[in-house]
């Protein structure tokens, strides 16, 4: 049972009996290393990035340590529990070094994005919807650089190709039309690309863990169904 502890393998139901009976103090801080370790898989689970992942992981690195440096550093306690303590964090140290490879290697910390890739995705999405409502379009900035004193020069028309002329307008029509459709490409290849879909993976996982968690209500729970 120790050689499983020091490598980071989950008991038995056996091995868990076994202890209840024959060290029921052993058992129960078992028992509470099991439910901060499901706690930090859980917290894994929510992530909605690479950096996120990362950080959990510092945090509960950082507790471990901390908590090692204070059972050394305590005059008033015995060097044989010293011992103990220490041993119970290397326990829960690779318990939770254990989930975290487990996490990485079901595929679910590389379909994450990276912070980068998600501002990125949203720069993109942003642009696109302001493209597609026409703010900021090149076209009106050029209007805008037009000096307000040029002189009107005489009115013109283009010809076709039998001698009449064309009105400018309807010239000018078919290239809004274009204009709005190649705004709202923009907007699908935006909504549509690797590192949007990967953000949207990520919150839907991290949604879901949340409702399994009773995290959100129900109202709550609606509105990411919509989205």
């Amino acid at each position: 049972i120790d050689l499983k502890l020091q490598s980071g393998q989950k008991l038995t139901v056996d091995e868990m009996n076994y202890l209840q009976r024959t060290d029921p103090q052993k058992y129960q801080k078992i028992k509470a290393m099991e439910a901060e370790q499901e706690s930090y898989k859980q917290k894994l689970r929510k992530c909605k990035t690479k950096e996120e992942v990362e950080r959990v992981r510092m945090t509960y690195t950082a507790a471990s340590l901390g908590a090692v440096n204070e059972i050394k550093n305590n005059p008033a306690i015995p060097e044989g529990k010293k011992l103990e303590l220490i041993l119970q964090e290397h326990y829960k140290t690779k318990a939770l070094e254990t989930s975290t490879n487990e996490f990485v290697t079901s595929g679910r910390y590389a379909s994450l994005p990276t912070e980068a890739e998600k501002a990125q995705a949203e720069k993109d999405l942003q642009e696109a919807q302001e493209a597609e409502l026409g703010i900021g379009h090149p076209a009106e900035e050029t209007d805008k650089a037009e000096p307000e004193d040029t002189q009107p020069e005489e009115p013109t028309a283009d010809k076709g190709a039998d001698g009449e002329h064309l009105p400018q307008q309807e010239a000018a029509e078919p290239v809004k039309t274009d204009l709005k459709k190649e705004h709202e490409m923009t907007r699908i290849e935006a909504e549509s690309s690797s590192e949007a879909m990967k953000v949207k993976r990520a919150r839907a996982r991290a949604a879901y863990r949340e409702i399994q968690s009773g995290g959100i209500s129900a109202s709550r729970t609606l509105d990411i169904k919509v989205e």
